[in-house]
């Protein structure tokens, strides 16, 4: 199959339908339920927005709970605000130590936050290096600023080509 991915965005559920299960029409429920269970038989990458509104990665627990052990989730934009990376990165830590095969990228983020995300693994998640990817999301974001946001940390030869290249490319790997 040449499908990779499946690409979600809260943003576009509707006003009150968020990642929360909890949200969720009897309709939608059973449309997304199928999706995931497509993504899950296929073993389909899952990306799904996170950010303001309906994408704020404090709707997440429930979905996680829920569907967060059958799927390869790739979350998006780290939480995508100053509010959402310093909610996220506690909670995707978290559910990396829990087991959880989540992966996420540096598109969209705020000057600290991948750094921040990158010392916390050091120290609590050693695993969650691996799990972290360099993004730009065009045409909305800028590749060569985000680049040069990634080469300005004060990261190692090996940890900067995992993140510039290798973690995405173990996931999204072509077979």
């Amino acid at each position: 199959s040449k499908l990779k991915v499946i690409k979600m965005n809260p943003l576009t559920w509707g006003k009150s339908t968020t990642p929360d299960p909890n949200t969720w029409s009897e309709k939608f429920a059973e449309s997304t339920k199928e999706i995931l269970s497509f993504a899950e038989e296929h073993n389909k990458v899952i990306q799904i927005h996170t950010g303001l509104g309906n994408s704020s990665i404090n709707k997440f627990d429930r979905f996680v709970e829920a569907f967060g052990d059958k799927l390869k989730i790739h979350f998006l934009h780290m939480g995508g605000s100053n509010a959402g990376h310093l909610m996220f990165v506690p909670r995707f830590i978290n559910w990396l130590n829990q087991g959880y095969d989540f992966y996420t990228d540096t598109s969209q983020t705020i000057g600290y936050a991948p750094w921040y995300l990158i010392k916390e693994c050091k120290e609590i998640c050693p695993k969650g290096l691996n799990r972290i990817m360099f993004a730009s999301d065009e045409p909305w974001g800028i590749f060569q600023s985000g680049l040069e946001a990634l080469k300005a940390l004060p990261l190692d030869k090996t940890l900067f080509q995992k993140i510039l290249y290798y973690n995405a490319e173990r996931l999204y790997r072509k077979k």
